[in-house]
């Protein structure tokens, strides 16, 4: 449902198996058919990368101002060897979260937890 004059955001949500190049079209189009549907392409490539994270969002909840707020980072390693692994922070939040250590190597074929 959406309202006059309003927007509505869709989540897309992309879990490739495979390494390729992924295309897919979606059809938006309004129940009673008084508008044309509009054709959506979404396009993705996938790589294969050694390192991946556990979880992509870190949900703190409730914040209060003043406040220390912690959580962790799983990385998981597919490689045989070992990898230098760095944490950027954008330029917007650099004055409000901190990731230690921004630098490592990251030796274990097992999930090692960063926090």
């Amino acid at each position: 449902f959406i309202e006059p004059n309003s927007t509505v955001q869709v989540e897309v949500i992309y879990n490739p198996v495979h390494v390729a190049q992924h295309v897919s079209c979606f059809e938006v189009s309004v129940a009673d058919g008084s508008i044309d549907p509009v054709t959506v392409t979404v396009r993705a490539n996938t790589i294969d990368l050694p390192v991946y994270v556990q979880e992509q969002d870190i949900y703190l909840k409730y914040c209060m101002v003043d406040r220390l707020y912690q959580d962790s980072v799983v990385l998981h390693n597919r490689a045989t060897s070992a990898l230098r692994i760095k944490f950027e922070i954008p330029t917007a939040l650099k004055d409000h979260v901190d990731v230690l250590p921004q630098n490592g190597v990251y030796k274990l074929t097992h999930p090692s937890l960063l926090s």
